[in-house]
């Protein structure tokens, strides 16, 4: 009922500071006595807490909630927050379910972000991607780019979306260090290259959701070391294993595969003995082979110069 909901949001009024924990209390209240089969809470806050749990406490008490079986999602409002965004951003994080927290900078972003979690809720499913480190992001699909870099910047396409966060790492004012953050649609194999636009060790965890559209499978990449010269290129896709195949110095040849499968960490993947074994086996017996040719046909022409 639109005008009922109008009505209830032309009667808030402004005042006191910011009490988290009261609003996630009385959302937990109200879904105890739903029977819906999906529970859904949507937190909104422009700033960390004033009054009630913070922090950890905060973050505790959220976990007890989604333990219920109940889904959180955060919407950080955190523009004019100034320094102190990174903290905030990482509260809201800890508060929200996996892969389920959105940094809202627009009115547009907003209208989106409720259009997406209306989506899942429907059924779509979302691949979850988030880059820390000074790298640029491109994913293209069906004609369409996703694009970090500032000379092609586009954060939004019809399958999916780009946002950032704020990263607690110092940088220099020549990179670019925010936490890239990217929701796909779920369906299709998606090429993403990444690029290092600075020095830094790079984390990337990419996450697929379950049957009931949550974030069940994280598969995490750590302390990849990341240079200008760095270029990696991986398919964002549902699949046994996620894979980075890494070029280190730009030079068109991977020099690093990175390996993970459901809920593990990125592992590089070696060349087993046996092929290399095989490979020199291989040139071994091509060469006897050869030698072997060779005397023959040298026996041959002894045979017919003596006949």
């Amino acid at each position: 009922d639109s005008n009922w909901l109008l009505e209830i949001v032309s009667s808030i009024r402004v005042g006191g500071g910011t009490d988290i924990e009261a609003g996630l209390r009385e959302a937990e209240l109200m879904l105890q006595l739903s029977s819906a089969p999906k529970k859904m809470i949507v937190l909104m806050s422009d700033g960390e807490p004033t009054e009630g749990k913070r922090g950890e406490d905060l973050i505790a008490y959220a976990d007890q909630i989604k333990a219920q079986g109940v889904t959180i999602y955060t919407l950080g409002f955190f523009g004019e927050v100034g320094g102190k965004i990174s903290s905030a951003q990482a509260l809201m994080e800890g508060i929200a379910s996996p892969g389920c927290h959105y940094e809202v900078s627009s009115a547009d972003d907003l209208v989106f972000f409720f259009e997406d979690m209306a989506d899942q809720i429907n059924g779509q499913k979302y691949i979850y991607i988030r880059i820390a480190c000074p790298v640029d992001v491109t994913v293209t699909y069906n004609g369409e780019t996703l694009c970090s870099a500032e000379d092609d910047l586009n954060v939004r396409t019809d399958f999916g979306t780009l946002t950032f966060e704020d990263s607690e790492n110092e940088t220099s004012v020549n990179e670019d260090d925010r936490i890239k953050v990217l929701r796909l649609k779920e369906g299709a194999d998606y090429d993403v290259q990444i690029v290092g636009t600075g020095r830094g060790m790079m984390d990337y965890t990419i996450g697929f959701m379950d049957e009931n559209g949550d974030y069940s499978d994280f598969r995490r990449f750590e302390n990849v070391k990341i240079t200008k010269q760095t270029v990696i290129d991986t398919v964002a896709a549902v699949s046994d294993e996620s894979v980075l195949n890494i070029d280190e110095d730009g030079d068109g040849k991977y020099d690093l595969k990175l390996r993970a499968e459901e809920n593990g960490y990125g592992e590089e993947i070696k060349t087993p003995v046996w092929f290399y074994l095989g490979i020199g086996g291989g040139t071994v017996l091509l060469i006897i082979a050869v030698l072997v040719v060779v005397k023959i046909r040298k026996s041959k022409k002894k045979g017919m110069v003596k006949s």
